[in-house]
């Protein structure tokens, strides 16, 4: 996936290692559900998001998701303003 042709991926059933982190190069950054838990033991995320390094940071923010199955980002911009969802 290059991050200058895509800014948001949304995956499901991530990779989750030591930590109860998934991976990602330095080219995107991981959003967690709102409720997820880096420690041993913790329930794992079944979704997560990936947003560009490219996209800068003042245009999106993590919408409050109750839920280890759900995760949200705001995007806003010229456009308006977007929400992404990915739900397990």
């Amino acid at each position: 996936m290059g991050r200058d042709r895509y800014h948001v991926a949304a995956l499901q059933e991530p990779y989750v290692g030591p930590g109860n982190v998934t991976r990602a190069n330095s080219h995107w950054r991981v959003v967690y559900p709102s409720e997820h838990r880096r420690e041993e033991g913790a329930p794992r995320p079944r979704a997560v998001m990936l947003v560009s390094t490219s996209l800068p940071t003042d245009m999106w923010s993590q919408i409050y998701i109750p839920s280890m199955d759900v995760v949200g980002i705001e995007l806003r911009g010229a456009f308006g303003t977007l929400h992404i969802i990915n739900v397990y």
